[in-house]
């Protein structure tokens, strides 16, 4: 019973997914204009996606979207199987994508530790801010917080470098 529901919100899923990508790579606009509850907008907003620059973006998303639920439907359904092929695909996948998580983690850390106000410069694509505030932040007893931060950052990011790599030889 539990297998069939498991499949069942996949597929719901991988419906509801590939209709948000045909309607991103279609138009951008119409994309925006959908129900809230039905569509994953996350924080991007019509003025500045829907057209021009903004909406190739949104288009190219979509693109990538419906390329890997092609990808993935022909990897499950028409590909024969050679299993340790597959999971060595997949660590690899895995460790290219924490490999990039992880260099964008550095660059935020290092420019917290060395000057809050060239952090929050940075372009919004590469910089990872949450709630905090280039006016609260960016100097004084908020600056001291934000080094903090990075440095700690910095820290972690070396403690599992230390433990995979140096200390597993």
């Amino acid at each position: 019973m539990r297998q069939i529901i498991g499949w069942s919100a996949i597929a719901i899923f991988g419906v509801l997914f590939a209709i948000n990508a045909a309607f991103m790579l279609a138009s951008p606009r119409a994309w925006f204009r959908s129900p809230w509850w039905k569509w994953a907008h996350g924080s991007l907003t019509e003025d500045k996606y829907a057209s021009g620059w903004g909406a190739i973006q949104v288009r190219l998303a979509g693109a990538g979207f419906l390329a890997v639920i092609a990808w993935v439907l022909y990897d499950a359904l028409l590909r024969p199987r050679i299993d340790e092929l597959w999971v060595l695909r997949l660590q690899i996948v895995s460790w290219c994508i924490c490999a990039v998580v992880s260099f964008i983690m550095v660059i935020n850390a290092a420019f917290m530790l060395a000057s809050p106000r060239a952090w929050f410069r940075l372009p919004p694509w590469i910089r990872t801010q949450g709630p905090l505030t280039a006016d609260k932040y960016a100097s004084g007893l908020g600056a001291g917080l934000v080094r903090v931060i990075g440095g700690g950052v910095l820290a972690f990011i070396g403690w599992l470098l230390y433990n995979m790599i140096l200390k597993a030889r």
